[in-house]
């Protein structure tokens, strides 16, 4: 995985290959086929090892109480994660949205562990939703925030807004949180 890892990163998730992963482990491109099912499988190892890094790094996010400066903060760790490590965040990405492929466990798991720490952030700002319908939320940030990061940094429309990628992301998840908090307090009942 480390050296899969390593390719991907240096040259992306198309230049990826068993035949390269045997050499620069010093075995025989087949000998991969004993730990993993098929190229997939590793790439989906691979990734769960991208999502556990980032859970890593959200989960350092010192919380303050406030909703919004707590997102933000997990924004900022987003954005900087994903920079830091863009090839590895691309094949992410690219890997996660096929639908011919069954991601392995691990994967799951790791995705998972992610919505969690993001979970655990923007429930105490609503604190009348029940779990899955914060999952829900987080997932609708999650999925808005991966089509932002899609937009290339030069496209016409942010340079001649005077816009850019992280001033969409801030401004997305800030309005999100802002309504979905609205919503729920004209929800409560008016004593």
């Amino acid at each position: 995985m480390e050296a899969g890892e390593k390719i991907i990163a240096t040259k992306g998730l198309r230049e990826l290959t068993v035949r390269q992963i045997g050499t620069a482990i010093g075995y025989s491109a087949g000998s991969v086929y004993n730990v993993f099912r098929n190229l997939d499988d590793l790439i989906s190892h691979i990734n769960a090892r991208t999502l556990r890094a980032l859970e890593t790094k959200i989960a350092e996010v010192q919380e303050t109480g406030d909703v919004h400066a707590d997102a933000k903060s997990v924004l900022q760790v987003y954005s900087r994660f994903q920079a830091e490590h863009s090839k590895l965040w691309a094949a992410n990405n690219v890997h996660a949205m096929r639908q011919d492929i069954e991601q392995a466990q691990i994967y799951d798991e790791a995705l998972e562990a992610v919505v969690d720490c993001v979970v655990r952030i923007v429930s105490p700002g609503l604190p009348n939703r029940s779990d899955k319908e914060v999952r829900k939320s987080v997932r609708v940030l999650w999925a808005s925030l991966l089509g932002i990061a899609s937009v290339p940094a030069s496209a016409r429309f942010l340079k001649e807004g005077g816009y850019s990628v992280d001033l969409m992301a801030e401004d997305l998840v800030e309005h999100y949180l802002r309504g979905l908090i609205a919503e729920q307090d004209d929800q409560e009942p008016h004593r």
